[in-house]
C-alpha cells in the first residue's frame, strides 16, 4: 500500500513537472519576437504563439479556422508561390529542415507582409513541423529602397558621365558638328538590363551616326531632336539580342529620361552651331551673291600669297566687271540688276574650281584668286568666261539678257616675291586697260612688260 502511494506521488510530481515545463515552454514561445506554430501532418496548427497572429494580422480564432490558407503567398521576386513550395510543406515532404525562405504574404487589401520562414520536422507520435515566421517587412522595404537608391545613383552617374562627355566634345577646338554627333553616339551608355545587346544611332541632316556594329531591331527607344521648335532628327537606342518574352519593355524609365536629355542637349548644340555659322557667313560673305566679301577675301588671299612664296607655287588673280552695268540698272531697275549679278555669279561658278577664291570686290567688280595656276591656264579660263558670256545670254525668269565682261589678269609664276596689294593692283590696272581697249576682252598684266 505504501509502495502504491509512493508511485502515485511520483506520477503526480512528474505530471506537475511536465505541466510546469510546458507552461515554461509556452511562456518562452509566447515571448519570442517571431511567430511560432506547430503543425500537424494535415498542415493545421496544433499550437501558435500570439506573435504569429500579429505577424499575419490574424486573431487566434482566425488562425485556428485556417484563414491563413486564404492568403496568397509570393516568392522574393514577387512571383506566386505554389502551396507545395511553402517551407512547411517542403519540410513534411522532404523530411528535412528548410531554413530562411523569403515569403511574401498578400493580405486582403493587397498589402504585402514580407517574412523569413523556417520549418523543422520532428516526430512526436506522428510527424509534426515547427514553423517560425519572422516579420522582415521593414528590412525588405529598406533593402528595396537602398537598392533603388543605388540604381538611381548609378543612373545619375551614367547620365552625368554622358553629359560631361558631350561637354568635353564641344570644348575641343575646331571640332565639327559631325564629330560631335558621332562622338555623342559613342557616349550613350548601354542598357543596364542588357548591356551587351544595345546599339545607338543619331539621325540628323540626312546623315546617320552609329555605334560600331550597329543594326536595328523591333525593340527600341527614341527621342526627337528639336531645333528651333521643330523635330529635325532623333536619338535611337536598339536592343538587338533576344530578351524574355515577358519583358514587354526592357527599357528603364531612367534610360528614357537620359535619352530625352541627350536629344534636348543636341538640339541646343545644333542651334548654337547654326547661329555661329550664320555669324561667320554674315561676317565673311556678300549677302546678295553669297560670295566672299572683300574683307574675308583679303584674309584668304594673304594665306595663299604666303603659301605661294613658301612653296614657289604659281598664283593668278582675275579682276573683272560687267560692261555698262549701269545701263542695266537704269533700264530695268536695281532689283533686276541684282538678279543679273546673281545669275552672272552662278555662270562663273560653273567654270571655276572649288579651291578658287571668288569674291565680290565692290559694286559690280569681282575678283577670283586661282591657287597653283600658271599663266597659260588662267588665260584659258578668262578667255572661256568672256566667250561664254558673249555667246550665251543670261536667262532671268522669262527674259534673256546679254552681257559682256572686261577682265584683267595678273599672276605670280612661283619665283616672284610679290605682295598681295601689288598683285591686286596689277590685276586692277590690267582691267582698266581692257576697258580702255574696248571692253569685252581679257588683258594680261605681264604682257605690258
Amino acid at each position: 500500500m505504501a509502495k502504491e502511494e509512493t508511485s502515485k506521488r511520483q506520477l503526480v510530481q512528474q505530471i506537475d513537472a511536465l505541466r510546469e515545463s510546458e507552461e515554461k515552454l509556452q511562456a518562452f514561445l509566447q515571448a519570442l519576437p517571431v511567430g511560432v506554430s506547430i503543425l500537424g501532418k494535415d498542415g493545421k496548427p496544433l499550437y501558435t504563439n500570439s506573435t504569429l497572429g500579429k505577424v499575419l494580422g490574424l486573431s487566434e480564432d482566425e488562425l485556428r479556422r485556417g484563414k491563413y490558407r486564404q492568403r496568397k503567398y509570393i516568392r522574393a521576386d514577387s512571383s506566386e508561390m505554389p502551396s507545395d513550395e511553402f517551407p512547411s510543406a517542403r519540410a513534411f515532404n522532404e523530411g528535412r529542415t528548410i531554413r530562411n525562405v523569403e515569403v511574401g504574404i498578400v493580405k486582403e487589401d493587397g498589402e504585402v507582409i514580407w517574412t523569413m520562414v523556417s520549418a523543422v520536422p520532428f516526430e512526436r507520435g506522428t510527424w509534426r513541423v515547427l514553423l517560425t515566421v519572422a516579420d522582415i517587412t521593414r528590412q525588405k522595404y529598406a533593402e528595396n529602397s537602398l537598392q533603388k537608391w543605388t540604381e538611381e545613383l548609378l543612373e545619375r552617374i551614367k547620365e552625368l558621365n554622358c553629359l560631361y562627355g558631350i561637354s568635353d566634345l564641344i570644348e575641343q577646338p575646331g571640332i565639327t558638328l559631325e564629330e560631335i554627333l558621332q562622338g555623342t553616339t559613342e557616349l550613350i551608355p548601354p542598357s543596364r538590363h542588357y548591356p551587351g545587346k544595345t546599339c545607338a544611332r543619331i539621325v540628323y541632316g540626312g546623315r546617320k551616326y552609329t555605334t560600331k556594329g550597329f543594326k536595328t531591331s523591333g525593340r527600341k527607344q527614341s527621342s526627337d531632336i528639336y531645333v528651333h521648335g521643330y523635330p529635325s532628327g532623333s536619338v535611337d537606342v536598339f536592343y538587338t539580342g533576344d530578351v524574355p518574352e515577358s519583358d514587354d519593355d526592357p527599357f528603364l524609365q531612367e534610360e528614357y529620361s537620359l535619352l530625352h536629355v541627350i536629344a534636348k542637349r543636341l538640339g541646343h548644340i545644333i542651334e548654337r552651331f547654326q547661329a555661329e555659322q550664320l555669324l561667320v557667313k554674315l561676317a565673311t560673305t556678300d549677302p546678295l551673291t553669297g560670295l566672299f566679301n572683300r574683307r574675308h577675301f583679303f584674309d584668304l588671299a594673304e594665306m595663299e600669297i604666303a603659301r605661294s612664296k613658301r612653296y614657289w607655287h604659281p598664283l593668278a588673280c582675275i579682276m573683272f566687271d560687267i560692261d555698262f552695268f549701269k545701263r542695266i540698272n537704269d533700264s530695268y531697275g536695281h532689283l533686276f540688276g541684282d538678279r543679273v549679278l546673281q545669275a552672272m555669279v552662278w555662270r562663273c561658278r560653273e567654270n571655276i574650281r572649288r579651291v578658287d577664291i571668288f569674291a565680290r570686290y565692290g559694286g559690280d567688280e569681282f575678283v577670283i584668286l586661282l591657287p597653283e595656276t600658271r599663266l597659260r591656264r588662267s588665260k584659258q579660263l578668262t578667255n572661256r568666261l568672256c566667250t561664254d558670256f558673249q555667246n550665251r545670254p543670261l536667262k532671268i525668269d522669262d527674259r534673256e539678257i546679254s552681257i559682256t565682261l572686261s577682265m584683267g589678269l595678273a599672276s605670280i609664276q612661283g619665283t616672284d616675291e610679290m605682295a598681295l596689294d601689288i598683285l591686286l593692283n596689277h590685276a586692277d590696272q590690267a582691267l582698266y586697260i581692257a576697258k580702255e581697249k574696248g571692253r569685252n576682252q581679257v588683258f594680261v598684266w605681264q604682257e605690258t612688260k
